[in-house]
This record gives C-alpha cells, structure tokens and sequence, in this order.
C-alpha cells in the first residue's frame, strides 16, 4: 500500500438513505484495493431522522498515480452500489 503522504485525490461519495451496514460493506470492498484509503464520515444532520443515513458519506483517497485497473474496480465497486439504491 501507498503511503499516506502520497494521497493526493479525495472524493467524496454521500448516499443520503444508504443504511450503516451498506456503508460497511461499501467501506469493505474498497479496503481490498491496494492504493486507496476509505473513511466514513460523520453524520452533519441537526436532528435524527429514521429514514437518513447515520453515516455522512465516505472519504475515499488515493495517489494520482493510482493504476487504471484500482480505479476502474473502484468505480465498478460504487456504481454496483449506486444501481442497487435507485432500483
């Protein structure tokens, strides 16, 4: 794995009504691929709310050199994520 001073790109993925065991699972797939760094975010809302998130979103970062086989299996990863919520 990189080191951490070479994180150079952050994203930021916030799936509003994504349960914390998806985020987890989520957080799980991603950590398998070598270069990045998954953090979940904290939930920003004033109030509790049943049908929101508890988690804020994830904080996904890696090195700009980050090979085109980890960011495609990345964004393969989010986008099998994000059919499954909208069906």
């Amino acid at each position: 794995m990189q080191p951490t001073t070479d994180l150079q790109t952050q994203e930021t993925f916030i799936y509003p009504q994504l349960p914390l065991a998806v985020y987890r699972e989520i957080v799980a797939h991603l950590s398998q691929i070598e270069g990045l760094r998954v953090t979940t975010l904290s939930q920003q809302a004033p109030t509790f709310d049943y049908y929101e998130s508890q988690i804020g979103g994830l904080l996904v970062e890696y090195s700009s050199d980050l090979d085109h086989c980890s960011l495609n299996l990345l964004r393969q990863i989010l986008d099998y994520y994000k059919s499954t919520m909208n069906s």
